[in-house]
């Protein structure tokens, strides 16, 4: 059942995106920006999230361990996709003479992906070792919290993203609305699934 739900949530980040890509996608250096920057916030660093919160519902280290792992490549992924997204419109104010970081939505962009990064660095030095003498509080939990902060930051930066200048041109209200839905709901089920993490079932290893 938990299997299904992360599948649940991830079908409806992929159903944004591919709505996002069909009515948006133009081939220009802009269109790559609203595709990648909702693969990795949405799309990767939600499923990601989920996927992490899947190693409360067993007890077998073995798939403790694949959960991680798979968190780590998502939120990795994720990062990419972020930083190549703000460099897509970087690039393309730069080719039409346009000022950078002139709105609300392009400030929660750039924290949102500066949060990503230090919390997958943070999470990577705790999984390497290197945290694990610091204190509980400053360990797993600032890890947590630092991931919901930037979860909540990057929801910030789509939704803005989709009341801009460019989307009220481009979509339609009820395609705005789908797309708010498509990103609201995965996160809904990270912040309910970090409050109420899976029962865990099987055998500890």
């Amino acid at each position: 059942q938990d299997d299904m739900l992360v599948t649940v949530g991830a079908l409806i980040a992929a159903t944004g995106a591919g709505v996002l890509g069909f009515l948006t996608w133009d081939g220009s250096l802009f269109a790559y920006h609203p595709l990648l920057m909702w693969t990795g916030l949405v799309l990767s660093g939600m499923s990601g999230m989920m996927s992490v919160q899947m190693r409360h519902g067993t007890t077998d280290a073995g798939q403790m361990k694949q959960f991680v792992l798979i968190h780590a490549s998502l939120m990795f992924l994720a990062v990419l996709c972020v930083g190549a997204g703000l460099t897509a419109v970087y690039l393309n104010k730069e080719q039409n003479n346009y000022n950078h970081f002139l709105t609300t939505h392009s400030w929660a962009g750039l924290a949102a992906a500066g949060m990503f990064a230090m919390n997958l660095l943070g999470g990577g030095l705790k999984s390497g070792g290197l945290l694990c003498q610091m204190p509980r509080p400053f360990n797993e939990p600032m890890h947590r919290l630092g991931g919901l902060g930037a979860l909540f930051t990057g929801l910030t930066a789509v939704y803005l993203g989709l009341e801009s200048s460019w989307a009220l041109k481009t979509l339609s209200t009820e395609v705005r609305y789908l797309l708010m839905g498509c990103a609201a709901v995965p996160a809904l089920m990270v912040v309910l699934w970090a409050v109420m993490p899976p029962k865990a079932t099987g055998k500890k290893d």
